[in-house]
């Protein structure tokens, strides 16, 4: 505005008495002349930078710990396990030696009167006791943090810290709370939590150096696969790695249900500026639903972590699924084909009987309810409702053709002129990978209305009057498929896809297919099992204290994130009995739970390695060194641009009196 130079027209006056008062601003316009000083110009520019000041948050260095608040924050992450902690006596766990120091930390705090909360993280955060002047409660939690084999977070920390700190009153938050972090240094830092507090920091470094060699061998990952052309038969895919730098050689062996099957020792080459890899595979013919350990027969004084020495599966070992048919799949009319009268009844149990089935028994809808009444649906894997809803939502993964699900009704049938052609289905979901629908026609079909959406089917083929199959695969329920049409009104049980699709269909209603032979968990999933009254305890040796987890009763229990590694067994629950309940899982109940398999498989926690330096946010902290509190100043910047505005328009004001 003070700078634009405009290009005047001259003109012809009679006087310019009156026009003198103007004629700075004729000279601020004369081109290449030089620019008139300008306080209001001069003004507005100090009020736009303090204002873009303000908003880049500047802060400055403080000094800790003068209103003698102390943070301890602790890391129990799998890593933290490991033994090379430094104690008088010898090794102990990284841990231990965390502990150690923080009891010394808390007790040399005390001695200034300082006010202690205790904070400790895996991959969630804990706050495990709040600022208090009690030195011996705090270092008594300090000594009650148990480990886990989970990776850590400290992200997740951060954000209590950061509570934490917040809930201080004004003059007590801030430069006044030092934040000390105890931890090898190997964690994911997400958050920036601890920074936005403006406590200073400072991490102790647990363990051996950086530097150090690494002496860790552990299973990182685990899964099994049905082979294609043996159901029966299972792969069990495992991958080794090695922290150190020189190859080491150690038998492996995979034991079924407590025998072992196959041991076999393997050289796992050394690694350089990565760990050393190498894959396995094992073979087996489980019998039903058995538990599969694979272990490393390890030296524990040349193995720093023993969670990851061993990790186990739940094999869904080959059992033919048993069907339950219910209804006669069709309404009275047939089709016809070369002067014969067919059934799509007949049609239906004609493929059903030549799929590989333990068991398929036809019974009507009021048979199939005296069945669900008494609790007899346990005995079966999957129900085929054709033509026949039933009045509550079955327990069983189940297949309806031409009929609904409780709450969720299809509309009556209605013609629609000549038989229609499919328009379009999925080929990326399992039951439709291996067939094509062209050539299909459907005289007509039941509409669909919005709540199947809603409740999470997913449209598998479409024809004109809309939907025809659907199917859901929703967390902690079974699985469903809808034909929304009535099997005589089409020709698809003329097609060989009918019959590929009817076997897809009992084999992911009742997971069976090659992709799905194993069940287990990892330290970081919330695990949900069948309904049972039992509880859980953990076993497994080496693998630390046991645990017990009680279940409550219902058609599905959830037994949350076990935070430690190994295998959890039902036990005898306090009301007695371990209780079978008949939950109706897609394989059906067991009158005995099965066994939970939990494992670490986490690369980077494996690697046993430890940092000198942690990046925290926008901070670097070295071990043993400290960053200062951070004193946030912004608003001192955001109090001089109003100063200065105030100024500028009492500025203004003086020269338009003038």
């Amino acid at each position: 505005m003070y700078l634009l130079k405009l290009r005047r027209r001259p003109l012809r006056v009679s006087s310019i008495l009156l026009w003198e008062k103007f004629g700075s601003d004729l000279q601020v316009n004369v081109p290449l002349a030089r620019p008139r000083a300008s306080w209001l110009l001069l003004l507005h520019v100090l009020i736009a930078a303090a204002l873009i000041a303000a908003v880049g948050r500047p802060a400055i260095p403080g000094a800790a710990g003068s209103a003698g608040r102390l943070v301890v924050v602790i890391d129990r992450s799998a890593s933290m396990s490991a033994r090379d902690g430094v104690r008088d006596e010898g090794r102990v766990t990284r841990l231990e030696e965390a502990k150690d120091r923080a009891a010394a930390a808390i007790r040399q705090a005390a001695a200034s009167s300082a006010s202690v909360a205790v904070v400790s993280f895996g991959s969630a955060a804990q706050l495990v006791r709040e600022f208090s002047p009690d030195a011996a409660q705090a270092v008594r939690a300090v000594r009650e943090i148990s480990p886990t084999d989970q990776p850590g977070n400290f992200g997740a920390a951060a954000e209590v810290v950061r509570a934490l700190v917040s809930s201080l009153g004004e003059s007590e938050s801030g430069p006044g709370v030092e934040v000390v972090l105890f931890s090898d240094g190997v964690f994911e830092a997400d958050g920036d939590g601890a920074e936005a507090s403006g406590a200073a920091m400072r991490l102790v470094r647990v363990g051996s150096a950086p530097s150090a060699v690494k002496e860790n061998l552990g299973i990182v990952s685990l899964a099994a696969r049905r082979i294609e052309s043996d159901l029966e038969a299972v792969e069990v895919f495992v991958r080794l790695q090695n922290a150190a730098r020189e190859p080491r050689v150690v038998p492996v062996s995979l034991a079924v249900s407590g025998r072992v099957v196959e041991t076999r020792t393997v050289t796992v080459p050394g690694g350089g500026e990565a760990p050393g890899e190498l894959a396995l595979t094992f073979a087996c013919r489980p019998q039903g639903r058995q538990l599969a350990t694979v272990s490393l027969a390890v030296d524990p004084a040349r193995d720093l972590l023993a969670s990851d020495n061993s990790a186990s599966l739940l094999l869904r070992g080959f059992a033919p699924p048993r069907v339950l048919l219910v209804g006669g799949g069709s309404r009275a009319s047939a089709a016809e084909d070369d002067g014969e009268t067919l059934s799509a009844r007949f049609l239906l149990e004609g493929v059903l009987a030549e799929l590989r089935l333990g068991e398929l028994k036809r019974v009507s809808a009021g048979e199939y309810e005296e069945l669900a009444a008494t609790g007899q649906l346990r005995f079966f894997d999957a129900a085929v409702f054709a033509g026949a809803a039933p009045s509550r939502a079955p327990t069983l993964a189940s297949l309806s053709i031409n009929a609904g699900l409780p709450g969720l009704e299809l509309l009556p049938a209605t013609k629609v002129g000549p038989a229609q052609p499919v328009l379009s289905w999925s080929r990326s979901h399992p039951l439709m990978q291996f067939i094509t629908l062209d050539g299909v026609v459907v005289a007509r079909s039941r509409p669909v209305g919005p709540a199947w959406s809603e409740a999470g089917f997913e449209t598998l083929a479409r024809g004109g009057a809309g939907p025809l199959l659907l199917a859901r695969e929703a967390p902690d329920e079974v699985r469903r498929i809808v034909i929304a049409f009535d099997l005589a009104d089409s020709n698809w049980p003329l097609e060989p896809s009918f019959a590929i699709f009817l076997n897809a269909s009992i084999a992911w209603l009742t997971s069976t297919s090659a992709g799905d032979a194993a069940e287990s968990y990892r330290t970081t999933e919330p695990i949900t099992v069948a309904a049972t009254q039992a509880a859980f305890e953990r076993v497994g040796g080496e693998r630390g204290e046991g645990g017990i987890v009680p279940v409550a009763s219902g058609t599905r229990a959830s037994l949350g994130v076990l935070e430690r590694a190994g295998v959890y067994l039902a036990v005898e629950s306090a009301g007695g009995g371990t209780g079978g309940g008949s939950g109706g899982g897609a394989t059906g109940s067991l009158n005995a739970p099965d066994p939970v398999a939990v494992n670490l498989l986490n690369p980077v926690e494996s690697a046993a390695a430890s940092s000198e330096r942690v990046v925290l946010g926008r901070r670097s902290i070295a071990g043993g060194a400290s960053t200062p509190a951070a004193l946030e100043i912004w608003w001192w910047f955001l109090v001089a641009a109003l100063g200065l505005l105030v100024i500028e328009w009492i500025a203004f004001a003086r020269s338009a009196r003038a």
